[in-house]
């Protein structure tokens, strides 16, 4: 089955554009899980939500094992721990652990996004900016067949 979304009308300061936001529940070891939206990111590697949403969900961040990251935003220290994640569209419901990253300075302020590990291995994922004249939609269908990688020349990650 394949899951389907629209772009999600974003205010930016050059106006308003499309982004592809999805609902889940995120949930911190054993708390309450949280519904929530996070922007799907195909050029992010890793997960990232604010300090103070990881805050709510109970997590201490000054426990964290520290790391750095860095973006479009820049470099920053980081905070790594892991959530529950889950989401879903008529009773296609699916469930994972999911690496995220916390900035620890509370002055910075990002949107809480989806990275693509371990999204990315688990689903095909289309985004369709011209599905329609004025809307988008992204897909996310389940991989149900896998290549042998033996078959396949290994190539350097980093030419």
């Amino acid at each position: 089955m394949t899951l389907s979304y629209i772009f999600m009308v974003r205010p930016t300061p050059k106006g308003l554009i499309p982004v592809p936001l999805i609902p889940v529940k995120l949930q911190y070891k054993n708390s309450k899980p949280v519904d929530t939206l996070l922007l799907l990111d195909s050029g992010a590697d890793f997960s990232m939500i604010p300090r103070n949403f990881a805050e709510g969900l109970g997590i201490d961040c000054e426990r964290l094992p520290v790391t750095s990251t860095s973006g479009v935003g820049g470099e920053c220290e980081v905070g790594e721990t892991t959530l529950y994640i889950s989401f879903g569209q008529r009773g296609e419901n699916y469930e994972f652990k999911i690496p995220v990253q916390i900035p620890l300075d509370p002055k910075i302020q990002i949107i809480p996004l989806l990275g693509r590990i371990p999204l990315f291995y688990g689903f095909d994922i289309s985004f369709r900016m011209g599905y329609c004249e004025d809307k988008g939609k992204f897909t996310l269908k389940k991989v149900t067949k896998r290549r042998d990688g033996k078959k396949y020349p290994k190539t350097p990650l980093w030419g």
